[in-house]
């Protein structure tokens, strides 16, 4: 058991562990390369796995506040996300890799959902159901200073460590959204009540994953990220490997450090919230006694 629970990653660990993979000459072995990135992010990052990720992790514990700020927050991710995928589309120029972006813009553009675009599904369902605003919404510096950083990595000239972006942005999102999941259902726990499969929020779950499964074998994720590896496998039998690497790796740092930041921004939140509140009283009950002095 890690000894942070909140923030499990030993950084200096992971920089003896991963920075070097940068530096070595990759072989061109795509299907050995895949497997080794995701070895990577399991062990290495493990704000990304699902039994690790420190907002899952002690999820009983979280107040109904604590976990309201850290849904909001991550919906700015996800309404980010869709921004990036169009970026990607813009700058891509291989062929597999192209159809592949499509097919899961299309997905998200609600094909698969009557025409109702996830996002749609998410901003009206978490209004209505959860009582969660996610529009108009000032995020936290650690999410704004992460979909900045995001948005650098999607914004590179680089066709293959692009492909490494969108790669480790569908296989980080197998574990990530049981995790998102499990947020909802208990935050609807906590207000009463379950999400329904027919509900917008239930809905919009059911496009990410399988409610109920014990495994993410059928989850539209999963399929989402095998898809991402044939189609970049295709398209690059012959291509060094390093960038995709490089892009690969970039993205797990960072998703991985916004998950470790925004579990404790939301416990210190909270606290900074009750400092300042006892602080104010403290300066109420001394503007009476300046009054009564005077």
């Amino acid at each position: 058991m890690e000894d942070n629970i909140l923030q499990p990653t030993n950084y200096l660990l992971l920089r003896e562990q991963i920075v070097p993979l940068f530096a070595e000459p990759q072989e061109r072995n795509y299907e050995a390369c895949f497997a080794s990135l995701l070895g990577a992010m399991r062990e290495q990052f493990p704000a990304l796995t699902r039994d690790r990720n420190p907002v899952n992790a002690i999820l009983p514990s979280w107040s109904q506040q604590q976990l309201s700020y850290i849904i909001q927050e991550y919906s700015g991710f996800s309404n980010a996300a869709i921004h990036m995928f169009l970026e990607a589309r813009i700058r891509n120029h291989w062929p597999e890799l192209a159809k592949e972006i499509g097919r899961n813009m299309d997905e998200e553009m609600g094909i698969l959902t009557r025409g109702v675009p996830h996002l749609e599904l998410m901003r009206h369902g978490y209004r209505a159901e959860l009582g969660i605003e996610t529009d108009g919404l000032q995020y936290s510096a650690t999410t704004e200073d992460f979909i900045d950083r995001m948005n650098d990595l999607f914004r590179t000239e680089d066709n293959a460590n692009l492909a490494g972006v969108l790669l480790a942005f569908e296989a980080t999102a197998v574990d990530e959204f049981r995790v998102v999941e499990r947020m909802l259902r208990r935050y609807k726990e906590m207000i009463g009540g379950e999400i329904s499969a027919e509900s917008l929020t239930g809905q919009y779950i059911a496009g990410h994953v399988v409610p109920g499964a014990s495994d993410v074998d059928n989850d539209p994720e999963m399929d989402h990220c095998l898809g991402m590896m044939k189609a970049v496998g295709t398209d690059a039998p012959n291509q060094n490997l390093q960038p995709v690497v490089r892009g690969f790796l970039s993205v797990c740092l960072e998703l991985n450090r916004w998950w470790e930041q925004v579990a404790c921004d939301a416990i210190q939140k909270e606290i900074r919230e009750k400092l300042t509140a006892r602080a104010d009283r403290n300066s109420e009950q001394y503007s009476k006694l300046l009054r009564i002095a005077a």
